[in-house]
């Protein structure tokens, strides 16, 4: 299975996700399948690209907790007050 790169038309996320054989991917962020296949950094293998990659997949790990962290205490709080 080839592993591809994603942005989001809809929401304007991008991801990465393993694609079989006539299967259609959806969003991660908001299940849209208005998708764009993006250039892999994947394809030009070097250290800069290899560094940009880890970054950029850190940053999104770090806002995806955050964002999750945020509505983990939104809800807390709405069920214990």
């Amino acid at each position: 299975m080839p592993l591809y790169e994603y942005r989001c038309r809809a929401c304007d996320a991008a991801f990465e996700i393993l694609v079989r054989a006539g299967d259609t991917p959806a969003c991660r962020a908001c299940a849209s399948p208005d998708l764009e296949r993006q250039v892999s950094l994947f394809a030009v293998d070097s250290d800069g690209t290899r560094q940009a990659a880890r970054a950029r997949s850190m940053g999104t790990a770090v806002t995806r907790q955050r964002d999750k962290d945020k509505a983990d205490v939104e809800l807390y709080e709405r069920h214990h007050h």
